[in-house]
């Protein structure tokens, strides 16, 4: 028997998914300023956000977002998070 969801390994020890593709995390994090001008698929990567503040900073897991359109913003839009 074959057992195809089992993990395998490439010769660099990287686990590699059904195809053999290699499976690798980034653990690298990129700093950069928000700004509603930004393209959905940037903000459909997020993963996580930190917003420092001179007495503290607020962090959280990012799950989604939504963008509406607002004659009063800046950019012409609006985006939740």
């Amino acid at each position: 028997m074959v057992d195809n969801a089992k993990d395998t390994q490439t010769a660099g020890s990287f686990l590699t998914d059904r195809d053999g593709t290699e499976l690798r995390v980034d653990t690298s994090a990129m700093m950069m300023a928000l700004d509603s001008r930004m393209d959905d698929s940037m903000f459909g990567q997020l993963d996580k956000l930190k917003i420092p503040g001179p007495n503290g900073s607020l962090q959280f897991t990012v799950t989604g977002f939504g963008r509406y359109t607002d004659a009063a913003a800046t950019h012409g839009s609006t985006v939740i998070m």
